[in-house]
């Protein structure tokens, strides 16, 4: 969790404490002040990164140090404005003098931390949140992505659809010299067939920025030919491509033409899916929520310990695009009360209807389309059967070694618990 500096001024000790207490359970660093004079000493000892400011203060109101503070730290971080007895015109007036929101008392917890993540919202949260955890697995990952930074070598990123790759590779891109450039991303439906080795379409116009070029091996041959000569004359820079397996595969089954699988085989990074380390659920749930409130505006909701336990027990076939859609559903229904069991069983059925999967699988390459649709039938299957294999092999049709094999592939463990 980020660890943002907040200063929190009001007279009532009551209201320090309480608001001191919520954002430190969400990891800010919080110092209070109980008027004006105290909270210039705060100032003086460090800037924070945000102030939460009570309007109606004994000997000076927080209008005054409100103009203060613009004046003297040219708003060099948000002011939010607080006062249980608001107004139209007393919100038009802080806002007038500067400061960037206006809260009403009494502050409900939902209302308080929408206000504080969208005011300091992590400008890396939006790759952050695919790697959160504190797994082994999310801890390599991480350090996977500081030593990945270090390089201009060529950098393939595989894994199964939904797992973050093209996020991964942004993260990467984040940690390295060239983060101070926009990365350019190219996509399938982006690269013309008539792509010649003289273009610099979607290339960078830096010869030092990162080119993304995700789905590499769903481009047609043409066009990835065209990509090898580009990137034989390409000097200076990064180039990274994701795929959904590894190059060398790729390219034995004819979809990943060898120049670039050679040119991709250098170095290969591995992005595993949920499933792998379900322990992380918490975390991810967590950095989801930041994400989505800080960056679309949504309401604030928190999981309940009973609904994270739930979902530890999800395959999660749809990765982490599975895990945000269902918590931008969540924080769209607008309510403030953290989110019960039940609420998240009914909101996984909503988003894996049939038109929601159909979307999905729509804007998928046909390979990645067939394989997510497999994992959904096997997983169904399973569970109707309440794990027996001999009645799940004469329902899909197949022999039970076949079956074994189609299920390892396919990262499903036929283990499963019976239907409760």
């Amino acid at each position: 969790m980020t660890e943002n500096r907040i200063l929190v001024v009001d007279d009532e000790p009551d209201i320090r404490s309480l608001v001191k207490e919520i954002l430190e359970d969400e990891g800010y660093r919080v110092s209070t002040a109980k008027d004006a004079d105290e909270a210039r000493k705060q100032l003086k000892l460090a800037l924070p990164d945000l102030v939460l400011l009570d309007i109606w203060m004994p000997k000076e109101d927080g209008i005054s140090l409100l103009k203060e503070c613009k004046r003297n730290f040219n708003n060099k971080f948000p002011i939010v404005m607080m006062s249980g007895h608001g107004t139209i015109d007393t919100a038009v007036e802080s806002t007038r003098f500067g400061a960037a929101a206006f809260l009403e008392k009494p502050l409900t917890m939902a209302k308080l931390l929408k206000a504080v993540k969208q005011m300091l919202p992590d400008d890396k949260l939006s790759t952050v949140r695919t790697f959160a955890g504190t797994s082994a697995t999310a801890q390599h990952l991480r350090e996977q992505a500081e030593h990945a930074a270090k390089s201009d070598a060529p950098l393939f990123i595989y894994g199964e659809t939904g797992t973050g790759k093209a996020s991964f590779a942004e993260y990467i891109h984040a940690l390295s010299e060239r983060a101070d450039q926009a990365i350019a991303v190219l996509t399938p439906p982006c690269m013309a067939a008539d792509l010649s080795a003289d273009s610099s379409n979607g290339f960078g116009s830096d010869a030092n920025s990162t080119v993304l070029i995700r789905d590499i091996a769903a481009m047609g041959m043409q066009v990835q030919k065209a990509i090898a000569e580009i990137l034989s004359l390409k000097t200076g820079g990064r180039v990274i491509a994701t795929g959904d397996r590894k190059p060398a595969e790729l390219a034995r089954d004819g979809t990943l033409i060898k120049p670039l699988a050679q040119l991709f085989g250098q170095e290969v990074l591995y992005i595993p899916p949920i499933r792998e380390h379900i322990e992380d659920i918490p975390e991810l749930l967590n950095a989801c929520i930041d994400y989505n409130c800080a960056h679309k505006m949504l309401n604030y909701r928190s999981f309940s310990i009973s609904a994270q336990n739930y979902l530890r027990d999800h395959t999660w076939p749809g990765n982490m695009k599975e895990l945000d859609d269902l918590v931008i559903y969540l924080l769209q229904q607008n309510k403030d009360e953290a989110i019960t069991t039940n609420e998240a069983r009914m909101a996984l059925k909503k988003i894996r209807s049939s038109d929601a999967h159909m979307d999905l699988l729509l804007q998928k390459p046909l390979r990645e389309a067939r394989e997510a649709f497999e994992r959904i039938y096997f997983e169904q299957l399973l569970r109707s059967v309440d794990g027996n294999i001999s009645k799940l092999a004469t329902r899909a049709g197949m022999e039970r070694t076949h079956l074994y094999r189609k299920l390892k592939s396919l990262g499903i463990d036929p283990i499963i618990r019976k239907k409760t």
